[in-house]
């Protein structure tokens, strides 16, 4: 469990840093690449992991959950069994 959440905060480091200088992840407007990024994010959120560290990911997640579609579809919706 240790490896596996270091390898995600690696990768949350990628994300922060390109959403610290722009609004999406593509840019300055709301693209597919938010999408299954936003629903991932949602899921790590719901294991307790620690987003204090990464600016540009919370802001970019404050946008997303006022989105209607990702409150209704993705923030709502209960985890898949595993």
């Amino acid at each position: 469990i240790i490896k596996a959440k270091e390898q995600v905060f690696l990768l949350l480091n990628i994300l922060n840093t390109q959403l610290i200088n722009n609004n999406y992840i593509l840019g300055d407007e709301f693209s597919l690449a938010d999408i299954p990024a936003g629903c991932w994010y949602n899921r790590c959120q719901k294991f307790n992991f620690d987003f204090s560290n990464f600016d540009g990911i919370n802001a970019w997640f404050s946008k997303l959950r006022k989105r209607d579609a990702y409150k209704n579809n993705v923030i709502s919706a209960p985890l898949p069994p595993n």
